[in-house]
């Protein structure tokens, strides 16, 4: 029995610190059964009784009940050792983290420890990751709530100038304020083979020249082949000036570089990774990034099975605007439209493919239309189907030059 379990039993007698706390705590954090038992009775008093804390003598008497005398007898002489004045905030949610970490942590290496012994096929990396990172970011719970009429224009002033990754495509930036906010899914929909990749690799480059880190997540296009699409595009040249000048290739790079920008590239193709594992990807880079861009997101697979088929899709969609907002990026991906969507003059919500709900998921959603006609001009339209950021659903046309990358603005946004 740890010293630690006796402090945290002393300050939960306390129904302030009870109510604040318990639900970060379950009785298997704690050792001993004597242990177990006391915080199940505190939690008994509390649930019955309003008052400042737990009378000793109630626990005491509780206590008595435990017919085997030695374990009756361990569970008095700990109650003996409850009493302790109230501390300050900061003293008790010190020490609630640092026992819930322990506990769970202490968790994970019995877990751990049982299944290397077992048969090789028993070690479940996901299970001990999973402990590892629920010990990591334990948090506790603070009961001070703000009025809507107290924080009104500080949360208006906030929505304003919260952290946006721009696009370097003048019509969504404008749209959307300055670019999405971080913690925020953006998706680009399209027929296959329009572009949509083409469309990415322009908001990874609008990142770059404005001096974010960004990671893009290829799992259709290898490594060499997006590098060579993110450089054309950077520096507006084609292939044959690439390749022909590498040293001025350099120092365009170089350029951006100092800026401050900062570019990833991670090849996962033809393996469906689960967003557990695309989390993975993330964080074994000692790097904070700022856009994460995932190409794409439909080709993730899941570990569960459902009898829905579209059901997989929304938690992917959800899970990943989750990540998003857990690890503090903005997320952009791309979506297929269906087939009778090729020769449409304009894409939207009702040619999704799979499943329409993910659109709801996102939080903005822009739609790449083109005819043959305009496909053979090299133009095409950016349509916002759906939007957080406007109630309006702007179409502009751009040219799309495959050569270099470049998708640029022909004129102003006309509404639709």
């Amino acid at each position: 029995m740890r010293v630690s379990e006796i402090k945290v039993l002393a300050l939960l007698r306390y129904g302030e610190n009870f109510k604040k706390y318990a639900s970060l705590l379950k009785g298997d954090f704690f050792s001993i059964a004597e242990t177990k038992e006391i915080f199940r009775f505190i939690g008994t008093y509390h649930a019955k009784y309003s008052e400042e804390k737990v009378p000793l003598s109630y626990l005491r008497i509780l206590s008595e009940e435990i017919k085997e005398e030695g374990r009756r007898n361990l569970c008095l002489e700990i109650i003996d050792q409850l009493a302790i004045k109230k501390r300050s905030d900061e003293f008790v949610e010190d020490i609630v983290r640092k026992f819930g970490q322990r506990s769970i942590m202490k968790q994970a290496v019995i877990d751990t420890f049982d299944m290397l012994q077992g048969k090789e096929d028993t070690l479940d990396l996901e299970k001990i990751k999973t402990k590892v990172e629920q010990a990591m970011e334990i948090i506790v719970p603070h009961q001070t709530h703000v009025s809507f009429f107290d924080d009104v224009v500080q949360q208006i002033e906030y929505s304003d100038t919260e952290p946006r990754i721009p696009t370097g495509i003048r019509e969504i930036d404008e749209h959307t304020r300055g670019g999405v906010p971080k913690g925020r899914l953006a998706l680009v929909v399209a027929p296959a083979k329009r572009g949509k990749t083409a469309v990415l690799i322009n908001i990874g480059a609008g990142g770059l020249r404005m001096g974010k880190k960004v990671l893009q997540i290829t799992l259709e296009i290898n490594r060499a082949e997006t590098t060579v699409r993110y450089a054309a595009c950077l520096i507006n040249r084609p292939f044959l000036y690439l390749r022909n000048n590498p040293h001025l290739v350099r120092k365009a790079m170089n350029i951006i570089r100092q800026r401050g920008g900062e570019l990833y590239i991670e090849e996962r193709i033809g393996i469906s990774p689960t967003l557990d594992e695309i989390e993975a990807i993330i964080r074994s880079y000692s790097i904070k990034f700022d856009l994460v861009i995932l190409d794409y997101l439909d080709l993730c697979g899941t570990k569960a099975t459902y009898k829905d088929e579209r059901t997989p899709s929304k938690e992917i969609y959800t899970g990943f605007r989750r990540l998003a907002a857990k690890m503090d990026f903005t997320a952009w991906s791309a979506s297929q439209s269906n087939r009778p969507s090729f020769d449409k003059k304009v894409v939207s919500m009702v040619d999704v493919a799979e499943d329409i709900r993910k659109i709801a998921i996102c939080d903005l959603a822009v739609f790449l239309c083109q005819t043959p006609e305009e496909k053979e001009d090299n133009l095409a339209r950016l349509f916002i189907g759906a939007s957080r950021f406007s109630s309006k659903n702007p179409i502009f046309t751009i040219s799309c030059d495959f050569d270099t990358m470049r998708m640029r603005s022909l004129e102003r946004g006309v509404k639709r």
